[in-house]
């Protein structure tokens, strides 16, 4: 975590130390995005930046649509209580993006494009399965319902499905303990905000 509160995190450079405690020579680096480009970069033979240029560019326009279209409209339902209709409109414009005929988000390779949203497609799924957040009770089973049984989205779902199958997937992700982190984090705030609402509607 950095001095402004940011994960994830990650020093680099300078001399050996305790991971809470990073050098002032090291190099201190935030947000997923950042981190996975500078992790690209760090070890190129990954080919998580692929080296063909079209795939190179595929890679890139489909990072830069989760970071101006996806990610605003994430923490609205979420942490604002607002209408899922901004988040299915960015998860469409998305969907969009992903080949009929591959398996990932520009390809059958696994590439930064996946590493981008893979984490914020897991939280999604246990914040709205277990309906957690600051929009009304049972909105988010009904989102999930629509999300992931409905026919809009179907594509999406067979995407995420393939993420989740990589054996990266559940060595690197506890649903138990997120599902947990989320109910404390969220337990007071849609009492919050649904009160709020109705002040503001009096």
């Amino acid at each position: 975590m950095t001095q402004r509160y940011e994960v994830p995190a990650i020093a680099y450079g300078g001399p050996q130390v305790a991971p809470e405690q990073p050098s002032p020579d090291s190099i201190k680096l935030a947000k997923s995005l950042i981190l996975v480009e500078f992790i690209s970069d760090l070890y190129p033979e990954s080919n998580l930046l692929p080296k063909d240029p079209v795939q190179h560019a595929k890679t890139c326009f489909f990072i830069d649509a989760v970071s101006t279209k996806f990610l605003p409209a994430y923490m609205g339902p979420l942490a604002c209580g607002e209408s899922f209709d901004s988040f299915w409109a960015a998860l469409e414009t998305l969907q969009v993006l992903l080949p009929a005929d591959k398996t990932f988000a520009v390809g059958d390779e696994y590439t930064a494009a996946d590493i981008v949203i893979a984490l914020f497609l897991a939280h999604m799924e246990v914040w709205l399965t277990n309906d957690i957040g600051a929009y009304k009770a049972g909105e988010g089973t009904k989102a999930a319902q629509y999300f992931f049984k409905g026919q809009r989205f179907a594509r999406f779902v067979k995407y995420f499905n393939a993420i989740k199958a990589r054996d990266s997937f559940p060595a690197t992700f506890d649903v138990d303990y997120m599902k947990e982190k989320y109910t404390a984090q969220f337990a007071s705030l849609r009492e919050q905000v649904q009160a709020a609402a109705v002040a503001a509607a009096a």
